[in-house]
């Protein structure tokens, strides 16, 4: 699905029962959240997958905005209120949605939730081996400036102390004898 045609079925889907003021906001806003995304280097395919169904967008905004929750599949509407748990926010067992069946459906979002889950565990081994090369660059800037005030010492006192050890180490060859 492209941006396009994401926008227009948010738009579509809020217009069927929302007001005109209502489809053309929220289309702004997503517009701008996934331009925005998009420009944070993400792919337009990844941000459409992240967000979905437009038509589950629309259903939830009309939802918060106090209209009736329809999920329409074809020419037969079903309400989210006919599930035989009576739970609103899920599917009924063998009803279809966008074709997938409610088992299809939760399996997908099961898939959805480990590839999240894969992503943070990534994310956070990234951030493990990026903080082990910053100590190590640390260490190893560290020993640069020890060696590089050795080298400096060596350069100053150099000149006094070689003859100094010299003359010491003539004194007791000398000595010995």
């Amino acid at each position: 699905m492209t941006k396009q045609e994401f926008l227009d079925g948010l738009t579509a889907s809020l217009s069927t029962n929302g007001s005109v003021k209502l489809a053309d906001d929220n289309k702004v806003f997503y517009d701008g959240y996934i331009s925005g995304e998009i420009a944070k280097g993400r792919t337009e395919a990844d941000v459409m997958e992240e967000l979905g169904d437009p038509r589950l967008i629309a259903n939830s905004i009309l939802q918060a905005e106090g209209f009736k929750d329809v999920f329409a599949e074809g020419t037969k509407t079903y309400t989210a209120y006919d599930t035989p748990d009576g739970d609103p926010t899920t599917f009924a067992q063998g009803r279809e949605y966008k074709g997938k069946s409610f088992e299809e459906q939760k399996e997908y979002e099961v898939k959805q939730e480990k590839k999240k889950e894969k992503i943070q565990k990534a994310g956070s081994s990234f951030k493990a081996v990026l903080t082990v090369i910053i100590v190590i660059l640390v260490i190893a800037l560290i020993i640069a400036l020890i060696i590089l005030a050795a080298k400096g010492i060596i350069n100053l006192f150099g000149p006094i102390l070689i003859p100094l050890i010299i003359i010491i180490l003539l004194f007791r060859l000398f000595r010995r004898r």
